[in-house]
């Protein structure tokens, strides 16, 4: 997403170095907004019946597990649909908004609360509140308190890699997503780990926030592990209003992980088993005219007078 506010000024943080980020995507990746989610292609292949889509981690997690009871009487309580909607919306805008503001910092950049930021969805600029501000102060804690040195950020975990068996060849990876930070940093023993860590905004959802670590440790391993080292622990960051942060460190789930992509996949594949397949939307005209097309471009007018 390009953002328009390219000069920021820190708040308080001039004494954050800038730190070169390492590892970098292994192609071009494009995200498409399905159904069923989002999902992830390889762009070099030009020709759409030629890319391989994956779904998101996210989505994935979305699709097989329930959110809860407590999502539920949230959803019920709402005076409407429409309006929990909206209102999941504004949150996941906020996120969105801190996730890039941290990545800007991971990148050497600064902020300048006053410049706003853009916001496609709403096509206009949006400011920077106290609560913005406030989580981005807990981030410039947790990176000055656990020493850390940046590896990764923000980067598109993708692996199209296949394996063959007796029941034909299939894909290894068939999932991808977005990693928040890689990073190197100390345990509480004083020992440099290399670390996944994802930034939440929001409430502590543990299994899920598990999955979705495990699911990236498997991606990222895969693609970047035998060049840069693979990843030793999974971390989310939850940033609060209050300006500080809680890391809390999950468990590797790989067995459990793929169990849910099957899960995932049984949801949403017809009664034969087939996923269903995923297409750009063909782009609408920008300028209509009531005149014939073919006649406007071949230059003939056959129009009486």
């Amino acid at each position: 997403m390009e953002q328009e506010a390219k000069n920021f000024r820190p708040i308080g943080m001039d004494n954050l170095n800038y730190q070169h980020v390492l590892v970098e995507p292994t192609c071009q990746i494009a995200r498409l907004d399905t159904g069923n989610g989002r999902a992830y292609y390889d762009t070099a292949a030009e020709v759409e019946s030629l890319r391989h889509y994956f779904y998101g981690v996210t989505s994935i997690l979305d699709g097989a597990l329930a959110k809860g009871i407590g999502f539920s009487k949230w959803l019920g309580d709402s005076p409407s649909y429409s309006h929990a909607m909206d209102y999941a919306m504004e949150k996941a805008d906020a996120g969105t908004l801190v996730h890039a503001l941290v990545d800007q910092l991971n990148f050497g950049g600064t902020i300048d609360t006053e410049d706003g930021w853009y916001n496609d969805r709403k096509d206009k600029k949006v400011i920077i509140t106290d609560t913005n501000k406030a989580m981005v102060e807990g981030y410039i804690k947790f990176y000055q308190e656990n020493h850390v040195e940046m590896v990764a950020s923000e980067i598109t975990l993708y692996n199209p890699k296949r394996f063959k068996n007796r029941y034909g060849e299939n894909y290894r990876f068939p999932f991808a997503g977005t990693a928040d930070i890689v990073c190197k940093m100390l345990d509480k023993k004083g020992t440099l780990r290399t670390a996944l860590v994802d930034v939440k905004t929001g409430k502590e959802y543990a299994k899920s926030h598990e999955l979705q670590l495990t699911a990236y440790k498997i991606l990222y391993d895969s693609l970047h592990g035998k060049e840069h080292g693979k990843i030793d622990d999974i971390y989310c960051l939850y940033l609060k209003r209050t300006g500080n942060y809680k890391l809390v460190k999950y468990h590797y789930q790989p067995e459990v992980w793929y169990m849910v992509v099957d899960l995932f996949h049984y949801m949403v594949s017809n009664k034969a088993g087939k996923m269903p397949v995923i297409k750009e939307k063909e782009a609408k005209p920008r300028y209509y005219t009531l005149e014939n097309q073919e006649q406007e471009e071949n230059g003939n007018d056959t129009t009486e007078a």
